[in-house]
C-alpha cells in the first residue's frame, strides 16, 4: 500500500503466516504464528531527502512433546516461545557541491523468552501444584497423581 503527493510518499505493508507440524501422535506437534507490519514515510526536496521506516514483528512458537519411545502420546512438556521485535530507522540526506552528507538513526528492540511447562503434580504436604522436577525436591513427600 502506497500513497503520497509529489516529493512525499507513505507506504505500509503487512505479512502474516501460520503453519503446523503434526507428527501423528497426540501430544507431539509444533505450531508457528508470524505477523509483521511496516510503515514508511519519505520526502524529497531539491537537495535533501528525509526517510523514516518503522516495523513490528511478532512470532509465537509452541512445541508439544510426548514421552516417546517409552510412552508415546503421554504429555512430557509444552514449550512456548514468543518473540517480539520492533525498530525504526530515520535518515536525512543533504546534497552539496562536494558530495552527500547523511545523518542516520537506527533503533531495534528484540524481546523473547522460552517457557517450558511440565505435567503438574500435587504436593500433599502443602497442597501446591508443582512440576515433577520441583516435586522431586519434596524428597518423597509428593505424589505423582496429576490434578485434573
Amino acid at each position: 500500500m502506497a500513497s503520497g503527493t509529489r516529493g512525499t510518499s507513505y507506504e505500509g505493508g503487512a505479512l502474516f503466516s501460520d503453519d503446523a507440524q503434526d507428527e501423528g501422535r497426540p501430544n507431539y506437534y509444533a505450531v508457528r504464528n508470524f505477523q509483521q507490519y511496516r510503515l514508511s514515510y519519505s520526502r524529497a526536496g531539491l537537495k535533501s531527502r528525509i526517510r523514516v521506516v518503522g516495523y513490528a514483528r511478532d512470532i509465537f512458537v509452541t512445541n508439544v512433546a510426548d514421552k516417546y519411545p517409552t510412552a508415546p502420546g503421554v504429555l512430557l512438556f509444552t514449550q512456548s516461545v514468543p518473540t517480539t521485535e520492533g525498530g525504526i530507522s530515520a535518515s536525512w540526506t543533504v546534497a552539496s557541491a562536494n558530495g552527500e552528507i547523511q545523518a542516520r538513526f537506527d533503533e531495534r528492540s528484540v524481546r523473547g523468552q522460552s517457557a517450558q511447562y511440565f505435567r503438574p503434580v500435587r504436593c500433599r504436604v502443602r497442597g501446591a501444584v508443582l512440576s515433577k522436577a520441583t516435586a522431586a525436591l519434596c524428597k518423597g513427600q509428593c505424589t505423582t497423581s496429576v490434578r485434573s
